[in-house]
């Protein structure tokens, strides 16, 4: 299966007692998940840069040769929000609470690493040129 994420950013500094969140690394947009060409999952209110360290430490794990599913966390809702489930052989299904259709094909380690990466390195050169409180450069070396 092909997977490609995509986001937009919303480079708005909030006003007010939102402001805080803004500069502790709350920072939404929009994402959506393709699922071989298909919208898969789509959001336009996703804390961007707490997903990108979420799959930053992820992407370490995996690096270093664990294969660990990946739970998107958020203390804004009591559920994991989009899941990578290690199935195997180096083989992941991907899972969220707000799909818009269940995937039937897995995804390979090296797809699923690709895509997560891009996004990542996408997502950091934006947090960049608005000179963002958080990068994700830690994650990208």
């Amino acid at each position: 299966m092909d997977i490609r994420f995509s986001f937009a950013l919303d480079k708005n500094v909030p006003t007010g007692l939102q402001y805080t969140a803004y500069e502790q690394g709350f920072i939404e947009g929009t994402l959506n998940i393709y699922a071989d060409k298909k919208l898969f999952f789509g959001e336009p209110y996703v804390n961007l840069a707490e997903l990108g360290i979420q799959l930053g430490g992820w992407l370490q794990k995996i690096r270093s040769g664990f294969r660990e599913n990946m739970n998107y966390d958020t203390i804004d809702h009591n559920e994991a929000i989009i899941n990578f489930i290690y199935k195997g052989n180096d083989n992941w299904r991907i899972y969220s609470i707000w799909q818009v259709f269940e995937t039937h094909t897995y995804i390979t380690t090296t797809a699923l690493v690709e895509a997560v990466t891009y996004y990542m390195q996408e997502l950091n050169k934006e947090l960049h040129e608005i000179e963002y409180v958080v990068s994700l450069d830690e994650f990208l070396k």
